[in-house]
């Protein structure tokens, strides 16, 4: 399943010609964890931590660098 199709939506922000993404990164972890999300490893840690930074989910540092 692809990343961007699945858990990332994309729309005007209505003021400019600003644009947003939002992020499911509860179900990009869980797809992570499932294996319903399939990337390399190094991808994966990325979006790891990256879902820790924006939701708070824990992330083991030491396994990811």
């Amino acid at each position: 399943m692809d990343l961007r199709t699945r858990y990332v939506w994309t729309g005007r922000a209505g003021i400019g010609d600003l644009w947003l993404a939002v992020v499911d990164w509860p179900a990009v972890v869980e797809a992570l964890d499932t294996g319903r999300l399939t990337c390399s490893p190094t991808a994966g840690q990325v979006l790891r931590v990256a879902a820790g930074i924006a939701k708070g989910f824990p992330v083991n540092l030491h396994t990811c660098l």
